[in-house]
């Protein structure tokens, strides 16, 4: 299973896959709050899907551009 994380715009997003195929996603208007809403949102992802976090075996991530900041939450996540 596969976890996107997308904190590169005001616009953060998260996406859950399996071998591509989408099973989950997230998106949600986070001006400035990266650090306070990707955790949380992260885990009502996981319980959306109904899937655990060690379920994960690839992770992606947007690396820019954006905001240095923003991507700096989703890179460090």
């Amino acid at each position: 299973m596969e976890l996107a994380i997308d904190t590169a715009t005001e616009r953060a997003s998260l996406a859950l896959a399996e071998r591509g195929v989408p099973l989950a996603t997230l998106s949600w208007p986070c001006p400035q709050s990266h650090s306070r809403e990707l955790i949380p949102a992260l885990n009502h992802l996981l319980g959306m899907a109904r899937v655990k976090l060690t379920d994960v075996s690839g992770l992606v991530v947007v690396t820019g551009p954006g905001s240095y900041n923003a991507l700096r939450v989703g890179l460090a996540t």
